[in-house]
């Protein structure tokens, strides 16, 4: 394939030559890391790793966020931790046949874990130029990429160490200088790893490179390291108090086009977020099914086909069926949703939501008032957008058939006056194309997050 035709099939392609252009007239010393040899074209379904050096990590970090304006783009989520400020971010391609491009960047202070540094960056690393770009060398970029893995995730692809083992044998003395913070012993066990036989050392081995850098800054820098550790743990409470992610419900009559809808937008979303773009149906998930808690094993898997089926239960039964989804919602957020969007900027989508028991109190077994339906679905977490799909009900009803039209009628108007009442919400008209849907929401997305930054400056 041409160059021409990678940067014609990549939407991100503007929006990363216009980055490196900016990056190389700023004076800022940074590399990319890996995964560069489509740049500055295409990304090629990669996040951007870019290391800079300590010190310029603040200006990288400006001129990221000031490229992603310019080239109609938003922060979907920001995650920021020790040496390290992740950047998920959303924009409209005005030239380009998908009309949308998603990048999640990483932009790496020097080379740290949990607070403690691994490069004395008074020694450079080994870069090259690759179309105007700096770079690590490849053997460079295999040893970080093995490092990466064997300290933060106990485990090392082959990919990584067979691109290390050509660096470690010819450059092994620049390297461990660049890498002597981690001690020599530590930078040995890394060694054997690299140049041993097997592509997929034992996470036995793994720790033992992770406990003598640890033990070596421990001795060597103790009050450094106590205030890096102090930090990362730090950082790890404020992601969580103030996540970086957000969530988004799909409200819809049945055949409305909800999973139809997800399903335009989640590959969008997942460039945007490196694969971090999550759906749920109904639900956390958290608590498991009803049914499940009265013994019945093998439950329908997919779309419910008959969602007015079952007999509503009784008063007792209704209010119970209440207070256990309720439950789900709250401590599902707090222990599941929560951490997900606080660990990475991650998009949770939901297709359908608490509301649902107010809106169609019958597919939930529900035989109670309606207005206490939604006294319960009031103490869910609030998602930060809940996105009413909307249309005909005549057209809607004829999709799937499950409801008959006068329901499906009486559900469109519930959801619209819901949409009225909340601020939260946002009609979406799914009576033309797929596509024009999909603009929509992601074109509210942007809004929604652009006024969210606004108001927080």
């Amino acid at each position: 394939m041409s160059l021409n035709q990678v940067f014609a099939s990549s939407p991100e392609g503007p929006f990363l030559e216009g980055l490196f252009s900016a990056l190389n007239s700023s004076g800022v010393r940074y590399a990319v890391m890996r995964n560069y040899k489509s740049l500055p074209y295409s990304a090629n379904g990669s996040d951007l790793d870019i290391l800079v050096v300590p010190g310029d990590e603040g200006k990288a970090y400006s001129l990221v966020m000031k490229l992603i304006r310019e080239y109609w783009g938003v922060a979907i989520g920001i995650s920021k931790g020790v040496g390290f400020v992740k950047i998920c971010a959303l924009g409209r391609s005005v030239d380009h046949v998908q009309g949308w491009w998603g990048l999640c960047i990483d932009v790496n202070s020097g080379l740290c874990f949990h607070g403690l540094h691994q490069w004395d960056c008074t020694i450079p690393l080994l870069i090259r130029s690759h179309r105007d770009i700096n770079v690590l060398e490849g053997g460079v970029a295999g040893v970080c990429g093995v490092l990466k893995e064997v300290l933060n995730n106990l485990r090392c692809p082959g990919r990584y160490v067979l691109a290390a083992r050509g660096a470690v044998t010819k450059e092994w003395i620049e390297i461990r200088k660049a890498l002597s913070p981690m001690g020599e012993r530590s930078l040995s066990q890394l060694r054997r790893i690299v140049l041993a036989e097997q592509d997929h050392p034992r996470d036995v081995e793994c720790r033992r490179v992770r406990s003598a850098f640890i033990v070596h800054s421990i001795l060597s820098r103790p009050l450094a390291s106590l205030r890096g550790a102090c930090a990362y743990e730090w950082s790890k409470i404020a992601r969580y108090l103030r996540p970086g992610g957000m969530i988004v419900a799909m409200l819809g009559v049945d055949g409305a086009g909800k999973s139809t809808l997800i399903g335009a937008i989640k590959p969008i979303l997942d460039a945007a977020t490196h694969n971090a773009a999550v759906t749920y149906h109904l639900r956390p998930g958290l608590l498991p099914p009803l049914a499940r808690l009265k013994g019945v094993g093998d439950l329908p898997v997919g779309a419910v086909i008959d969602p007015h089926g079952s007999k509503p239960s009784g008063v007792f039964g209704s209010l119970f069926r209440l207070a256990y989804l309720t439950l789900d919602y709250v401590a599902g957020y707090w222990l599941k949703t929560r951490v997900q969007i606080a660990r990475q900027p991650t998009v949770i989508i939901f297709d359908r939501y608490a509301y649902d028991m107010l809106l169609d109190p019958r597919r939930f077994r529900i035989g109670i008032s309606a207005r206490i339906a939604g006294w319960f679905a009031a103490m869910a977490p609030r998602p930060d957008m809940i996105f009413c799909l909307l249309g005909e009900p005549e057209v809607i009803a004829a999709r799937k058939g499950e409801l008959p039209v006068e329901e499906t009628r009486r559900q469109v108007a519930t959801i619209r006056a819901f949409a009225k009442q909340n601020p939260r919400a946002v009609i979406i008209s799914v009576e033309s194309s797929i596509e024009d849907a999909r603009d929509q929401v992601l074109q509210a997305m942007c809004d929604f997050l652009q006024t969210k930054t606004a108001n927080r400056r």
